[in-house]
């Protein structure tokens, strides 16, 4: 693991990390704030991928901005020694010539500026990141994204990621101790949601045993090389002989979840008055609360963009088939047939069928009274109240009849 409790990437995205890194260099602020200004809006370039038009007018911006001219950035970016070095020099005149040569050619793939931004990078990297570790400004950066988020040790051990950087914490100060952690998070996080199940099942029961065998033999077991060390022996014996007791008798949730709370006590115990407080102060917490921010950053990115996408569809809405009108919409249920005149036999056939359908109409409707009454009945009788959806009863009776 690096030393360092953050990387240049995490500086270079977040303006209050930043301003850290440039106070440590005074003398080159306006140099090295246009560097990362650079490496910002290339970044945004190369999230425009398959929009041509907005790739291409970002690349004239970029050409504009900084390899034509990079002082026109800002009023408070005008530093003719940064244009010098990072955009002038011997080496960055042919990567130069290409991208203004593609860009005047409405040539933009995603890797137009790579060459420059590279260039850009290594200065960074090689030159000036090492010296700010090496700098009072690095170690109140680190004090100051410390106090920015109290993280408890609940809100650590919830999250399997972030119970990483307190088990790296644990490797590098004391490796021997960190099956005690491993143990605690397992209980809490694999055996207790398994018996707080609600449906139960003889596999999920075999699913509790083989767990609770397998937890003891890993970490409550002297020979095993990621044994919980801060259970004694007293508390070992009297675990296995839970284990041993419940194994013949009924599956009751309480009597399991008791197998490992003595264990787990201890263990929270020690977390929480030796591990937590050293953890705190260590690099790897500000490791995790920088990536908390990072990902964080990434969620609001995301939903901004999202946001602006609904907001460019809204204003160009496709039409939808409820926009089309009646008249111009597909009658797939309509059926066309010829119009044939009809003859004076025809029209004598077509009397007597309406006769006779008006008849048998007659009798369906005393049907369907009969059985909307019999159902008004039975409602009334199975539930004890009469005043009910009679409309969706009507419908549904008819569907019923069809």
């Amino acid at each position: 693991m690096s030393d360092a409790c953050v990387t240049l990437v995490d500086i270079a995205r977040d303006g209050f990390r930043r301003s850290f890194f440039l106070h440590a260099f005074a003398d080159e602020h306006d140099a090295l704030e246009l560097s990362f200004a650079f490496l910002g809006h290339v970044r945004k370039y190369k999230t425009l991928v398959g929009n041509k038009d907005s790739l291409q007018h970002t690349a004239k911006e970029l050409v504009a901005m900084y390899v034509t001219d990079p002082s026109s950035t800002s009023e408070q970016l005008q530093s003719k020694t940064s244009r010098v070095e990072l955009f002038t020099a011997p080496e960055t005149q042919p990567l130069c010539a290409r991208v203004r040569a593609a860009v005047e050619h409405d040539r933009s793939p995603l890797d137009l500026f790579s060459g420059l931004e590279e260039h850009v990078k290594t200065r960074l990297t090689q030159e000036k990141f090492p010296q700010f570790l090496k700098s009072e400004h690095y170690m109140k950066l680190c004090d100051a994204i410390r106090e920015k988020r109290d993280l408890a040790l609940g809100e650590i051990l919830v999250n399997a990621r972030r119970t990483h950087f307190l088990e790296l914490f644990l490797q590098r100060q004391h490796p021997e101790l960190v099956g005690n952690l491993l143990f605690w998070v397992e209980v809490q996080t694999l055996f207790l949601p398994l018996i707080q199940a609600n449906l139960f099942s003889v596999a999920l029961f075999e699913e509790i045993q083989a767990t609770v065998r397998r937890l003891f033999n890993v970490y409550l077991t002297e020979t095993s090389s990621a044994t919980a060390s801060l259970i004694s022996d007293a508390m070992r014996k009297e675990t296995l002989k839970k284990i041993m007791m419940l194994q013949g008798e009924p599956f009751s949730p309480p009597r399991y979840a008791s197998i490992f709370r003595a264990a787990q006590d201890t263990i929270w115990g020690w977390l929480q008055t030796d591990v937590y407080p050293a953890f705190r102060s260590s690099q790897e917490y500000v490791l995790l609360v920088v990536e908390i921010e990072n990902l964080e950053s990434d969620h609001q990115l995301r939903r901004l963009s999202e946001q602006m996408q609904s907001r460019n569809s809204s204003r160009n809405p496709r039409p939808s088939a409820s926009t089309v009108k009646k008249s111009e919409q597909p009658k797939s249920s309509t059926i066309i047939v010829p119009v044939v005149a009809n003859t004076p036999a025809q029209h004598q056939l077509q009397r007597s069928r309406q006769t006779v359908l008006a008849t048998t109409k007659h009798d369906v409707d005393d049907a369907v009274e009969c059985k909307r009454v019999l159902q008004l009945e039975e409602f009334e009788q199975r539930f004890g109240f009469r005043s009910i959806c009679f409309h969706s009863l009507e419908e549904n009776s008819s569907s019923n009849d069809d």
